[in-house]
């Protein structure tokens, strides 16, 4: 999950005060490899908010941009590898009175929606769950509140959920395992977690290892967790929670900052990076591949142009580009 693209243009007013003088041993890069085919869509091209969800089936769910939506209001995308899509609206069914916000959401691998939610007129965070076809079945208040970043399911009875606290005003985070009941069942937050909390003029307080952080399955099991600090870390756990290991990651450039993340086959791991834009010459983005086992960088693709980047499917990207009827259309990159 990643959890990407919503807070670019915050990241980016912040960023150049998370910078750290450091010299990095940069490796040549590469040209990201571009899909040789792209499949038009029913979608039409827009911000895309909020967190990216990927189906067991290669279908993508998004929220869009839409005017007269609060962006927390917006319906989900469904978008099937065939082009076709469906509209998915999480308010309806739920009994929430009023706005129905939804700050996080996945879907598992039979199709079953999740949501981290609140409605304006209640106290409490719930998960809110939902069928692969939309309708609502249920929610469950959490027992921590949590204005959740990103959501995984990891077995049926079971959810990571990390975000940040609502009434924090020093950024502090949650990153906990929920039994099916809302119940906080396992913390495994890091003690520098909220290192990088950085107060923001008129936006509360940004932290970006949880703020733009990540979790998915790899094809081991294990969940994979990013923590998007300046150099950022992959915690790897097992569905109990109990830690495997930690990766330390390497940026590729000096001024490089994670903001998206997504697990391969083949024991690798691949993070989307973008450079500080106030830095001369600097806007580049990157997509290095690690060794999933070791932390040790492997290729560094240069990733200007290639659009958004969905997806993991194998050994191959799924990404979603606009194209010039201002429709998304989808490619597959193999790395």
């Amino acid at each position: 999950m990643k959890s990407t693209l919503s807070l670019v243009v915050l990241v980016f007013s912040a960023i150049s005060l998370l910078f750290a003088p450091r010299t990095l041993e940069n490796e040549v890069a590469k040209p990201f490899p571009a899909p040789t085919n792209w499949t038009a869509t029913e979608v039409v091209a827009a911000p895309i908010l909020g967190n990216i969800a990927c189906g067991s089936d290669s279908s993508v769910y998004f929220r869009v941009q839409q005017a007269n939506h609060n962006p927390l209001e917006a319906p989900i995308t469904r978008l099937s590898p065939d082009g076709s899509a469906k509209t998915i609206d999480l308010r309806n069914g739920t009994g929430f009175a009023g706005h129905f916000y939804v700050f996080a959401f996945n879907v598992d691998t039979d199709g079953v929606i999740y949501a981290v939610a609140k409605q304006d007129a209640d106290s409490h965070w719930y998960l809110v769950s939902f069928d692969k076809n939309g309708q609502y079945t249920g929610k469950v208040p959490l027992q921590e509140s949590v204005r959740a970043s990103f959501l995984l399911p990891m077995k049926k009875t079971r959810f990571l959920i990390s975000g940040i606290e609502p009434d924090s005003k020093q950024g502090s985070s949650v990153t906990s395992i929920f039994n099916e009941l809302g119940e906080s069942v396992k913390s495994i937050k890091l003690t520098d977690d909220d290192a990088a909390a950085t107060p923001m003029p008129e936006a509360g307080t940004f932290n970006p290892s949880i703020q733009l952080g990540a979790a998915e399955v790899g094809p081991d099991g294990y969940t994979y967790i990013l923590k998007a600090s300046g150099y950022p870390k992959a915690q790897v756990i097992d569905s109990d929670g109990n830690t495997i290991r930690f990766l330390t990651l390497t940026p590729p450039a000096e001024s490089a900052r994670a903001y998206g993340f997504h697990v391969l086959g083949g024991g690798s791991i691949a993070v989307e990076y973008q450079t500080d834009p106030a830095q001369p010459n600097a806007a580049e983005r990157y997509v290095e591949l690690y060794n999933a086992a070791t932390g040790k960088p492997s290729v560094t693709y240069l990733a200007g142009g290639i659009g958004i980047v969905a997806c993991s499917s194998g050994n191959s990207l799924l990404l979603m580009k606009p194209t010039g009827d201002h429709h998304f259309a989808l490619g597959r990159a193999p790395l």
